[in-house]
């Protein structure tokens, strides 16, 4: 009898526990849906609103110092950026979701797409892919892309953008918007980001 009531009680414990735990995850799971969350988004990446649920909530600027100014100033929770931090801008946390490249010259500026072919292109990557992607015109693979940014426009990655050493070029469609595939979306954190979030945001992307 006895050893049938400790087993009664064993099953229940089990049960009682086992619940908490299924309800603490399934908690968990939801926390990103119920929550809201404010995004700073510079103009690469304003398209975006459509794509996010309405809890997310897109805060467009006008640039990704403007999102940054947001963001050390705890209006918003999160940074979507094209680029890497400069030098003067604080150490934020961040992860990367997309792919892109950098375009680079020696003072930076704007160009149109559709002009691209009208420069000499150097690149440290795969000039057949830089090719499929952007109308270029002539493009040399090369070790360094510093080395040539008096001869033309250079086309590197993102981790190998240096900004005591180049311009950026933003690289513009015929309707006045950035080419995504020109810029690399990072999502920026005040403090360490959370991965549930990120996890979330790349399945949106």
């Amino acid at each position: 009898m006895k050893k049938r009531i400790l087993i009664i009680l064993s099953i229940l414990i089990a049960l009682y526990f086992g619940g908490n735990f299924l309800t603490r995850m399934t908690a968990g799971l939801s926390t990103v849906e119920e929550e809201e969350f404010k995004i700073a988004a510079c103009p690469t990446y304003h398209y975006l609103e459509e794509k996010m649920p309405d809890n997310f909530k897109i805060l467009k600027t006008g640039s990704t110092s403007q999102s940054f100014s947001l963001l050390n100033q705890e209006k918003v929770d999160f940074v979507f950026s094209g680029r890497t931090l400069a030098p003067q801008e604080p150490d934020y946390d961040y992860e990367v979701i997309g792919e892109g490249y950098s375009f680079i010259s020696r003072r930076g500026g704007e160009i149109l797409e559709k002009d691209l072919k009208k420069y000499t292109i150097y690149t440290d990557l795969n000039s057949t892919e830089i090719k499929e992607k952007f109308s270029v015109g002539e493009i040399f693979e090369v070790e360094n892309v510093y080395d040539f940014l008096e001869e033309g426009i250079g086309v590197t990655s993102w981790d190998n953008t240096d900004y005591f050493r180049m311009g950026l070029i933003h690289l513009l469609k015929e309707d006045g918007n950035r080419n995504p595939l020109s810029r690399r979306l990072t999502v920026y954190c005040s403090e360490d980001c959370d991965e549930r979030i990120v996890s979330e945001i790349k399945n949106l992307y």
